[in-house]
């Protein structure tokens, strides 16, 4: 099977920024109208992974991040939630500064 060509990643940005397109939403809907070239890819974040993508804000031109509200677990949250992990990683000494995770099991 032949691998679809793609236009070069900023020259896609270029197009996309001119289409005003505000949201992820809003993407998806043009890509399903047939509209979209076919040389713009209508899953950038996944065929631009290495070539220059940042985010749905920058390729949509809106430097908008999530509205989605995120709520981090401290470690001891986290560690405490994960009592399997808790024996696999028992050998490891608690870093200098707590990583994060996301508590999207309480949603």
């Amino acid at each position: 099977m032949k691998r679809k060509k793609f236009r070069p990643f900023e020259n896609a940005l270029s197009h996309v920024w001119a289409l005003r397109i505000k949201t992820q939403r809003e993407w998806q809907q043009f890509c399903g109208s047939g509209e979209r070239p076919s040389d713009v890819p209508a899953s950038p974040d996944k065929v631009y992974k290495h070539l220059g993508w940042v985010s749905w804000g920058d390729w949509l031109g809106t430097g908008s991040l999530s509205r989605r509200p995120e709520t981090w677990w401290s470690y001891e949250d986290s560690y405490r939630r994960n009592p399997d992990q808790a024996q696999a990683t028992a050998s490891y000494s608690q870093p200098t500064i707590p990583m994060p995770t996301p508590s999207t099991q309480d949603r």
